[in-house]
């Protein structure tokens, strides 16, 4: 799955960061822990995002390669940056949002000191245009609003459900799961659900808020084709409510427009596409 949803680190995940210049950071493939500029998307150039509190008001931050395994870090009075960290106090950076997903890296230990690439290349930037950074994630459960929908976003949905779904109000939606395809009624069997969607009347989801549980906005979802409600009975997901109890679901919003569906009446219990 492409990283095309924007990161706004809310949650810990997998990223790649694209630069100023347009590839992506990464680490050298012929010395893992130099910094270099020309990464794609592959393994090289995605990091591990470590949320790691707060300090001056700001999220913290550590950036692990998925490829080596070290951490990006600043050092030595600031004059040098590398892969080389083991996740110390060097490796923590305060998160600078400068727009929805992009941001700058300083130092926690280092005041005024950020990962760059500038024209010459990497370098430490004193928090100029250069030490920008776009921050792309690979997609989770993503919910898609129809087209009239005012709030948007970067993800995409597919036809006219195009545009972010939020839970604001009660809207026809459709559900993209991890492997982009969309939950659905299943054709031979519509009290079943499958993942294999796209977006046409199998698919698609009148959404009814239903109030607050646990400080999370609870919701009923009816399937349009059939008028039945998804819901969770014991270990299964079907789609053979009738809007009762079992039907409701606590949003756990985990970044943008992506959220889990946690059971109201199963605590611990979510829909899930595997």
């Amino acid at each position: 799955m492409a990283f095309n949803k924007p990161y706004v680190f809310a949650i810990n995940n997998l990223v790649v960061l694209k630069h100023k210049k347009g590839s992506y950071l990464r680490i050298d493939p012929g010395d893992e822990n130099a910094v270099d500029e020309n990464g794609g998307t592959g393994g090289f150039a995605q990091w591990q995002i470590e949320l790691d509190g707060e300090q001056d008001d700001l999220k913290v931050v550590k950036l692990k390669s998925n490829k080596s395994g070290k951490y990006l870090r600043i050092y030595d009075d600031g004059n040098t940056m590398d892969v080389g960290g083991g996740g110390g106090k060097w490796t923590r950076f305060k998160v600078h949002m400068t727009g929805d997903n992009t941001a700058k890296l300083e130092s926690c230990e280092l005041e005024g000191k950020y990962p760059a690439v500038q024209p010459g290349g990497p370098a430490i930037g004193g928090g100029g245009q250069w030490t920008e950074f776009e921050f792309f994630r690979r997609g989770t459960a993503v919910v898609h609003g129809d087209a009239d929908q005012e709030e948007r976003s970067n993800q995409q949905g597919r036809g006219d459900f195009e545009n972010a779904y939020v839970f604001n109000s009660n809207k026809l939606v459709v559900l993209c799961g991890f492997f982009g395809n969309y939950l659905r009624v299943q054709p031979g069997n519509l009290g079943d659900a499958e993942g294999n969607g796209g977006v046409g009347g199998l698919a698609r989801w009148n959404v009814e808020l239903d109030g607050e549980e646990d400080d999370c906005k609870v919701a009923k979802f009816q399937n349009t084709k059939t008028n039945k409600y998804l819901r969770i009975t014991g270990n299964d997901v079907n789609v053979g409510g009738g809007g009762g109890p079992w039907t409701r679901f606590k949003i756990h919003p985990t970044s943008d427009n992506s959220f889990k569906l946690e059971s109201v009446k199963l605590p611990g219990k979510y829909v899930a596409v595997q």
